[in-house]
């Protein structure tokens, strides 16, 4: 009797590893989730070194503000991103991709950032890297 229920939870198990890495169609791609959550970062750091000071200001209505401002560039709906970002926060595998994508992106700014302006590197819209001196 045991055999046929082993059997049967191997086969759910299988079944539902399978179906783990695909994304289905109404959460947002890897590469666009990415720009996202990238943009957003960016604008919280700036709304803490920036604006966060002036204590008249509402850090919470800024963010938000800042937020929907990110949303409206990528062309995103808030319903459509925070279904997207529950997704992704539910699958560690898939959403490590992404913060690891984020950070090596991020430390490569930074690089280029300290770089005197003819050293510095263009990116082509594909994010190539090319070598300015000829």
């Amino acid at each position: 009797m045991w055999r046929p229920l082993l059997a049967f939870f191997m086969v759910c198990g299988l079944v539902s590893c399978s179906r783990s890495g695909r994304i289905p169609a109404d959460i947002l791609n890897q590469e666009k989730m990415a720009a996202l959550l990238f943009d957003i970062s960016m604008s919280e750091g700036h709304i803490e070194n920036a604006y966060f000071r002036d204590s008249a200001k509402s850090r919470d209505s800024m963010l938000k503000v800042e937020l929907d401002r990110v949303l409206l560039i990528h062309g995103v709906t808030q319903a459509d991103f925070l279904r997207s970002y529950q997704f992704y926060r539910s699958r560690p595998h898939l959403y490590k991709i992404m913060v690891d994508s984020l950070q090596a992106q991020n430390q490569r700014d930074q690089s280029q950032m300290y770089l005197q302006p003819g050293q510095r590197r263009n990116k082509k819209k594909t994010g190539v890297v090319r070598d300015t001196i000829k």
